[in-house]
């Protein structure tokens, strides 16, 4: 009965069945199963609540992490705004998943996609760790969330430079 409530919690968080994206996996290792496993601690996670609410904003572009609809994932002055708060869940393995408050779509990076923001689906494309560099980690690719003026918002390899720092404001709802 309990499982059956948080499913019902999780497909209403997410989106109706069917509605989320299918993917292949990058290096096809990973079986369905498998994947199930690993999405099932974020699936619980989310289901139960976000753990903060926050704006981010890049250390050396100074713009926040945006995601509307219109305009997709993009850098954009900081203001506050629905497309610019973040509702942060543990994604399990002490990863977080990034859920955008105005869109409902979760941040997911994969070697096929690339950087994107897209219906929330509990796989390791979309956890995250924090790391004490300030910086944002994907459990799947190893990448690092990165932005600069000439390459826009992407997954690039992890160098500790300030286009990898995020300055990650608390927002009291």
């Amino acid at each position: 009965m309990l499982a059956a409530v948080l499913g019902m919690a999780f497909a209403t968080l997410i989106g109706a069945s069917g509605q989320s994206e299918a993917r292949p996996f990058d290096d096809g290792s990973v079986t369905a199963r498998t994947a199930e496993r690993q999405a099932e601690p974020a699936k619980q996670a989310q289901a139960s609540g976000p753990w903060y609410t926050w704006r981010l904003r890049n250390g050396y572009t100074r713009k926040c992490l945006d995601h509307s609809s219109s305009r997709g994932l993009r850098g954009f002055d900081c203001n506050f705004g629905p497309n610019q708060i973040w509702d942060i869940y543990s994604g399990g393995a002490g990863t977080q998943i990034l859920k955008n408050r105005a869109t409902g779509k979760c941040l997911d990076h994969s070697n096929s996609y690339g950087l994107r923001a897209i219906t929330c689906n509990g796989s390791t494309y979309q956890a995250w760790w924090y790391r004490s560099s300030e910086s944002y980690k994907n459990y799947r690719t190893g990448r690092c969330l990165d932005h600069s003026f000439s390459y826009g918002f992407r997954g690039y390899g992890c160098n500790g430079s300030s286009y990898q720092r995020w300055e990650a404001g608390y927002v009291s709802w």
